[in-house]
């Protein structure tokens, strides 16, 4: 029988495959299943990220990610947090992270994205209902960034390494949301997909509740992710690690291994 043993989260033992730990500081006994350590809590199930093998690298042109199914998460809801790490060669590079709208209506969504280099955080309802956080300083090139949209009871927030880049007063997703893509905007206005991002994505996480502090700062420097509805680690696939959410890729994406180059993935 496993013994218990004590450690925090920024401490954790040796990984032997069934070892059994619990973490003084967020609570959550861990199981380690010999890649990754997991782990449970008040709050549902916990996926604690070790180690990124893998990122996947768009070209900017035509590479995106279909997961439509992920966008019922999102839709008529005042509360909602959206992960995900950001890498680009180039400062004038962007694009779409992640997108949820109506099926081909512009003006009803959900977006976090890059604008030359500008994080960018939107939820629109209706022509003339725009709420987004802009901030003006641009993110560093090639070095991996963390963005975090945060929807909490109808504030939109967005953290850019686990710091506030700023909010704005929002409202309630539209509830017929119903597509969405990662890796571009998911339609124009001509009801066409555009925005491709040029860069690199890792780790791609949608929860249906909004992230206090604590969570954010779990995830940001632990790599705990508490209760998500889709993560997408992008190991080589495109797969939803624990939800009914695996993607479909198109174009020509490429997945970068942190074995050739330890700066493909942010850790």
């Amino acid at each position: 029988m496993s013994t218990i043993t004590p450690t925090t989260s920024s401490t954790r033992p040796t990984g032997v495959q069934g070892r059994i730990a619990f973490e003084t500081d967020t609570k959550n006994i861990i199981v380690y299943d010999g890649a990754n350590w997991r782990g449970y809590n008040s709050e549902g199930i916990s996926y604690i990220r070790s180690e990124s093998t893998h990122s996947i690298d768009l070209d900017g042109n035509d590479d995106v990610i279909q997961v439509d199914s992920i966008a019922s998460t999102l839709a008529g809801k005042s509360n909602f947090t959206i992960s995900a790490w950001v890498r680009i060669a180039s400062t004038s590079d962007g694009g779409g992270i992640l997108w949820a709208s109506r099926n081909n209506d512009f003006n009803y969504r959900v977006y976090l994205a890059l604008i030359t280099g500008r994080p960018y955080a939107q939820i629109q309802n209706g022509s003339g209902n725009n709420y987004a956080v802009f901030p003006t300083n641009t993110i560093s090139a090639n070095t991996w960034t963390h963005f975090c949209m945060v929807l909490s009871s109808n504030t939109l927030e967005l953290f850019v390494n686990n710091s506030s880049v700023g909010s704005v007063s929002a409202a309630t997703t539209d509830s017929s949301i119903a597509l969405s893509t990662i890796g571009a905007r998911g339609y124009n206005s001509s009801g066409n997909i555009d925005l491709y991002l040029d860069g690199q994505l890792d780790d791609v996480a949608v929860f249906d509740y909004a992230f206090n502090s604590g969570q954010r700062s779990a995830l940001y420097n632990n790599k705990v992710y508490t209760g998500p509805k889709a993560l997408w680690l992008l190991d080589n696939d495109v797969t939803d690690l624990v939800g009914n959410h695996d993607g479909t890729a198109s174009g020509s994406p490429t997945f970068l291994a942190k074995s050739d180059n330890s700066a493909n993935t942010p850790y």
